[in-house]
């Protein structure tokens, strides 16, 4: 699993920031990983670290035009990246601010009115050995204030040759 025992000290997981994961078979027999982050904020800036874990049966295949993505949403702009930091390992980061006050204070120490965001991030990977493994849970920390959160977990079981079945654990 995501080390959880390193967060002593750090804030529980609360409403103001989620992740959610998904896995689906593509076309290809590979596996599209998503990560959806949702939160609420009330800082005109805000940053958080995202990680991630590849099955034990699967290796990275790619990013293709997967491994940023960036939305803006009325005034809220939010951009997420990850990438492949070795082996099994997925890091990245999410950035999201109220754009209406980018020229106007300072994106660091500023409340804001509170508002939501939303934003997915996306890599592909293909199976290497056949049999059930877990799909450990992925984890998303703001960077200023430590509070965090934990996706489920899944279990997949995976073939070689691209069949790939997934079910809660």
């Amino acid at each position: 699993a995501v080390a959880v025992d390193g967060l002593a000290g750090e804030q529980a997981a609360d409403d103001r920031v989620k992740i959610e994961k998904t896995m689906n078979a593509d076309s290809r027999g590979n596996c599209v990983v998503t990560l959806r982050i949702r939160g609420k904020s009330t800082r005109v800036w805000e940053s958080f670290e995202l990680y991630d874990i590849i099955p034990s049966g699967a290796r990275f295949l790619s990013l293709e035009s997967r491994g940023h993505s960036s939305r803006e949403d009325g005034r809220v702009y939010a951009s997420a990246y990850i990438y492949n930091s070795n082996g099994q390992n997925m890091n990245g980061y999410v950035s999201v601010y109220n754009s209406i006050y980018r020229d106007t204070l300072r994106f660091d120490r500023t409340e804001c009115p509170e508002y939501s965001f939303d934003i997915s991030v996306s890599y592909v990977i293909r199976g290497a050995v056949d049999g059930h493994f877990i799909a450990e849970s992925a984890f998303v920390k703001n960077c200023r204030t430590g509070v965090f959160s934990i996706s489920g977990r899944k279990g997949v079981d995976i073939r070689e040759n691209g069949g790939w079945k997934f079910t809660d654990e």
